[in-house]
């Protein structure tokens, strides 16, 4: 199965990892919600908007940040430093965006500060997932072809 997944284009590897990430964004708003609510939360009326605005508010930035372009070209403190960055520039704007729309009454403003901590562990976490997944597959001179899945 590794050696399929590494035999993927380059472009078909980053638009799983950017559908894992969608992904994990609306599961980190769930949470953010269900943690904030102090209940198990279904969203209603319009606290879709902030579902929709917390799994694309991220993608342009992770995306100028780079953390597409070398997905796990670079393990370590380095990816966990520009993953923090990115998430550190996301949380701002998710915050000054849940202040600016004081009419979402239904969206509680500390959504603002415990989706991006939620949405940086599970990031995190799937990151490091797929490198320790990635990590049985060596390659022949013995050094693990993980680090390479996107260039």
């Amino acid at each position: 199965m590794q050696s399929r997944v590494l035999g993927w284009p380059r472009s078909a590897k980053r638009l799983v990892v950017l559908a894992v990430d969608v992904c994990l964004a609306v599961v980190a708003t769930w949470l953010a919600f269900s943690l904030r609510l102090d209940t198990l939360h279904w969203p209603v009326s319009g606290q879709w908007w902030i579902y929709l605005l917390t799994a694309f508010l991220f993608v342009p930035l992770f995306i100028r940040f780079g953390l597409y372009r070398a997905i796990f070209r670079y393990t370590g403190q380095a990816a966990l430093l520009a993953t923090a960055k990115a998430t550190a520039v996301y949380a701002a704007l998710l915050f000054a965006a849940l202040l600016w729309m004081q009419q979402w009454i239904w969206v509680p403003r500390s959504l603002g500060i415990l989706q991006p901590l939620i949405f940086f562990l599970l990031i995190g976490a799937s990151r490091a997932f797929a490198r320790v997944w990635l990590a049985g597959f060596q390659s022949a001179g013995g050094r693990s072809s993980s680090r390479f899945l996107v260039f």
